[in-house]
C-alpha cells in the first residue's frame, strides 16, 4: 500500500511539474513580439509538448498574419501558407476546441483569395463559407467565430452588390460576445476585439 501511494504521489508530482513547465514555456514564448523569435520559441514548445494544441495554433495564427506581408510574392506567400497549414494540421490532432481552428483555416484560405481572387476565388470561396458555418454550428457563442463569419458574409455581400446591414448586426453581436466570453483554458485565443471595432466602423460608413 505504501509503495502504491508513493507511486501515485510521484506520478502526480511529475504531472504537475510538466504542466508548470509547459505553462512557463508558453508564457515565455508568447512574450516575444519579433515574428522570427516568437516562431522559434513556439516551435520549441510544440516539440517539447506535442500533445498540446495551442503552440501549434499560435504558430499557425502568427504565420497566417505574417503571410499578408507577402501578398505580392506568390512563391513566398505559398511557402508561408503551406507552413501554416502544417501547424494547423498538427493542432487538429486530438483537439476538441475545433471551432477556433476552423476560424484559422478559413483565414488561411482567405489569404489565398485576397492574393489572387481569379486564381483561388472559385476554389476556396465555398470552402471558406462552409468552414465559417461549421465553426458557428460548433460555437455560436465564440466571438471570433461570429466575427470571422460576419466579415466573410459582408465581403461576399459587397462582391455581389447585396445589402450588408444584417451582417453588420452580426458584428454587434460579436462585440457583445467579447464582453462575456471567457475560456477556461490557459493561453486560449483572445484576439479579435479591435478587429471587430474596426469592422463595425467600416460597416457604418
Amino acid at each position: 500500500m505504501i509503495k502504491l501511494c508513493l507511486f501515485f504521489a510521484t506520478f502526480l508530482t511529475t504531472l504537475i511539474s510538466a504542466q508548470n513547465n509547459y505553462e512557463t514555456s508558453m508564457q515565455n514564448a508568447l512574450e516575444h513580439k519579433d515574428y522570427e523569435t516568437l516562431t522559434l520559441k513556439l516551435e520549441e514548445v510544440q516539440e517539447n509538448y506535442p500533445n498540446e494544441w495551442l503552440p501549434s495554433y499560435y504558430l499557425a495564427f502568427h504565420t497566417i498574419n505574417n503571410s499578408f506581408l507577402h501578398l505580392k510574392n506568390e512563391a513566398i506567400l505559398k511557402e508561408e501558407l503551406i507552413k501554416a497549414q502544417g501547424y494547423l494540421d498538427h493542432a487538429y490532432v486530438g483537439n476538441y476546441n475545433k471551432a477556433e481552428l476552423l476560424v484559422l483555416q478559413a483565414k488561411l484560405f482567405l489569404v489565398y483569395v485576397i492574393s489572387n481572387s481569379e486564381k483561388y476565388g472559385r476554389t476556396y470561396a465555398p470552402v471558406i463559407s462552409k468552414l465559417n458555418s461549421d465553426a458557428y454550428l460548433l460555437a455560436p457563442e465564440n466571438p471570433r467565430v461570429v466575427l470571422n463569419k460576419a466579415q466573410w458574409d459582408i465581403g461576399s455581400a459587397k462582391y455581389f452588390g447585396a445589402n450588408t446591414e444584417k451582417f453588420c448586426a452580426d458584428l454587434q453581436t460579436a462585440l457583445k460576445l467579447f464582453e462575456i466570453y471567457k475560456s477556461k483554458e490557459d493561453f486560449a485565443p483572445e484576439w479579435g476585439l479591435d478587429e471587430t471595432k474596426q469592422a463595425l466602423k467600416d460597416c457604418n460608413k
